[in-house]
């Protein structure tokens, strides 16, 4: 599963020691590389040649927003 952490306890001071699990979503298996811009994570099964498209907006409850598979992904 994708896990968002809380590394901001207050919005001054951030706790980099110390993060805390803010929530979680289910993705693919066997992922293979994870990149992360702005509110969305991006994560690549190599086995399966496909990405998924996570929304953290809300790091509470982030969603799936949308994948793709295909053969061009193997690359």
């Amino acid at each position: 599963s994708l896990k968002a952490f809380d590394l901001l306890s207050t919005p001054i001071t951030p706790n980099l020691s110390c993060p805390s699990l803010a929530g979680s979503v289910p993705t693919g298996s066997s992922p293979y590389s994870i990149a992360v811009s702005g509110n969305y994570a991006y994560v690549v099964y190599f086995n399966t040649n496909s990405l998924e498209v996570f929304n953290l907006s809300n790091p509470i409850s982030p969603t799936l927003s949308g994948s793709v598979s295909s053969s061009k992904l193997n690359c």
